[in-house]
């Protein structure tokens, strides 16, 4: 949308940019008035025809509208009309800046600036500045945008310049709001606003009203934003369809932020047609992300990808000229123009073949000649190279969107796996159990029902912790979690962690040792760690025979906590711990005391440690239990 403000500013001040039909009618009557009668007419009106020429085909047929401005300008040359050729400097610039050439654009824009400063004229000086300052905004240098609208600024104090001092502070509101500095962004809209309110100004007003909705809603300030666009949209007679089409899409930007997703798409709708109907092709692109957007809040998934699509096709659109559709009749016209600029060209080479020599004259045609060819050749070479690398770069993308869709198809297949068989086997376990107590209840002593019981529940517990961790490796994969680091004493913590596995301690009568120093502090995320150091410990007392030792310690290592896990228990060999920590590897085994598991809870813990910035390894052998190593 950025470019679609500034392409409106841009030729608003400065040129015609509202061309009526009788103009694009006659399109063709003034190309042949041109041609039938250029040569007889007064050169002030020959310069004023070649510009009305440029300034119709400016917006829909750029490359020709260069070509007229420089016939005028060489008109404007031969009479010496230096302020005729600085507009026409600016009018190249502007067709440029159509072409999406800013550079080509910046160039023109220099050299207009340049006569202006040449001649003294203060207004021109003036208005140059502000074009300079706009293609700067446009290459996204906005140091130098913001100084050339301020040097502009106070030549129209000095001059009384009020309406050009009123674009200048347009310009710089829309300048900090791209910088997120809303408050200058107010500012220099309320300096706008007093100057328009003086002038009497009421399209100018809502201009500057549409402008100040998008300050408030990339501030955040939504009620505002509505009001604001509410006012463009609902002011009669508005015909400025531009203005109402980009306060229509603010406000639907707005309803979908508020959470109005119904009024979002009637007022993106709306906007869309709008924008349709005078092929602004900025502002479709960005209706169109709202609306994809919207329909995907609403779970309209086709309408959602329909605009997605739209909205794609369109952002890869912006910016490209139609130069395959120019008119043929215009390229006649333009070719048979050309070959009667080729003989004016050719007199004045007679004149100065005349008072030279034949042979520096041609040796000179030749260098011209080499250095055009060069020029050609360096171009081709210039696009064919920038062509490889997008490409390149297109393939490098395209490689990386290959590992992810690996890598998702690993994920997918792993959940498919756990949620297939290792979900399956203690939910199993609870089935068989149950049905067995209830199908032959009077059969069964109290204390075999009891055991039935407690083997049931031994099975729904472990399947909760199974899917908690599921669960919580998953959200891990799909959402960003943030991070709320935390100074707590170390002790506290492993000691609320060691206290909620007391039970599966004791039922193996297994002997933890908890070597914490006091005093030690640390600061993390709490949740996080916990998940953490409790996964491993459960592993550890899964992994640990009736009667082993654990032993949780943890120590300050520079400016990182180290926390280590160490079993005596049955250990894991080379292959098992090079799998430990990839996805595709993850594998069930049962523990000592046949607990079931799944491998999905070591990823969770290296996800988690790597979001903190820290990191997990383990040291192991089989038969010599097994020491897990975290660094926070």
């Amino acid at each position: 949308m950025k470019q679609a403000i500034i392409l409106f500013l841009l030729f608003s001040p400065l040129f015609s940019i509202v061309m009526g039909n009788n103009k694009l009618n006659n399109l063709d009557s003034l190309i042949v008035y041109h041609e039938d009668y250029g040569n007889t007419i007064p050169p002030n009106e020959r310069i004023d025809l070649l510009i009305d020429i440029g300034d119709i085909l400016k917006n829909i047929y750029p490359d020709s509208s260069i070509y007229y401005y420089q016939l005028a300008i060489i008109e404007a040359e031969e009479n010496s009309k230096k302020e005729e050729q600085a507009k026409l400097f600016s009018r190249i610039g502007g067709a440029n800046y159509v072409k999406g050439e800013y550079d080509i654009s910046l160039e023109y824009f220099l050299l207009g600036l340049n006569i202006w400063k040449e001649i003294k004229s203060k207004p021109g000086i003036a208005r140059g500045l502000n074009n300079v300052a706009l293609i700067y905004h446009m290459l996204e240098n906005r140091e130098k945008a913001i100084e050339n609208h301020r040097i502009s600024s106070r030549i129209c104090e000095e001059i009384g310049d009020s309406i050009m001092l009123g674009i200048n502070y347009f310009n710089m509101s829309l300048i900090y709001k791209d910088l997120k500095k809303y408050d200058s962004a107010l500012l220099y809209a309320q300096y706008d606003y007093n100057i328009q309110e003086a002038l009497k100004s009421p399209k100018e007003l809502l201009k500057l009203n549409t402008l100040l909705g998008h300050i408030y809603l990339d501030k955040g300030d939504l009620q505002m934003a509505k009001d604001a666009f509410s006012i463009t949209i609902n002011t009669k007679p508005n015909t400025n369809k531009w203005d109402v089409c980009y306060a229509l899409a603010g406000l639907a930007d707005t309803e979908l932020k508020l959470g109005n997703i119904l009024e979002s798409i009637k007022y993106g709708e709306q906007s869309l047609e709008l924008a349709k109907e005078i092929n602004a092709i900025w502002d479709i692109q960005y209706i169109t992300g709202i609306l994809s957007r919207s329909y995907a809040k609403l779970g309209d998934t086709r309408n959602a990808y329909y605009y997605h699509k739209k909205h794609k096709k369109y952002s890869d659109s912006t910016f490209n000229t139609t130069k395959d559709k120019k008119i043929n009749y215009l390229k006649l016209k333009q070719k048979e123009a050309e070959y009667l600029l080729l003989e004016k060209e050719n007199e004045i080479v007679s004149q100065q073949i005349r008072k030279k020599n034949i042979q520096v004259f041609m040796v000179i045609l030749a260098f011209i000649v080499v250095l055009l060819i060069a020029g050609i050749l360096f171009r081709i070479s210039y696009i064919k190279s920038k062509l490889n690398r997008q490409l390149v770069t297109k393939n490098e993308e395209i490689a990386e969107k290959n590992k992810e869709l690996v890598r998702l198809n690993n994920t997918k297949d792993t959940l498919f796996r756990i949620i297939g068989h290792d979900l399956k086997n203690p939910m199993s376990t609870v089935v068989s159990f149950t049905d067995m107590a209830l199908s032959n209840y009077d059969h069964f002593e109290k204390e075999e029902i009891k055991e039935f019981i407690t083997i049931s529940k031994k099975s729904a517990n472990d399947a909760i912790g199974l899917l908690e961790n599921l669960l919580e490796w998953a959200r891990n994969q799909t959402e960003t979690k943030e991070i709320v680091p935390v100074k707590i004493k170390v002790l506290d913590l492993v000691t609320n962690i060691t206290d909620s596995l007391e039970n599966s301690l004791k039922a193996k009568r297994i002997n933890l040792t908890v070597n914490v120093p006091p005093e030690l502090h640390a600061t993390l995320d709490i949740n996080m760690t916990s998940v953490i150091i409790r996964n491993i410990l459960t592993n550890a007392i899964k992994f640990t025979n009736k009667g082993g030792e654990i032993i949780i310690a943890a120590k300050q290592d520079n400016s990182k906590t180290v926390f280590s896990i160490s079993d005596n228990g049955v250990g894991m060999d080379k292959e098992k711990l090079d799998g430990l920590f990839k996805m595709g590897s993850t594998s069930s085994s049962l523990g000592t005391n046949k607990e079931i598991g799944i491998g999905i809870g070591l990823l969770l813990c290296n996800d988690l440690a790597k979001k903190q910035g820290g990191e997990i390894w383990v040291k192991s052998s089989p038969g010599h239990g097994s020491t897990f190593f975290l660094k926070l």
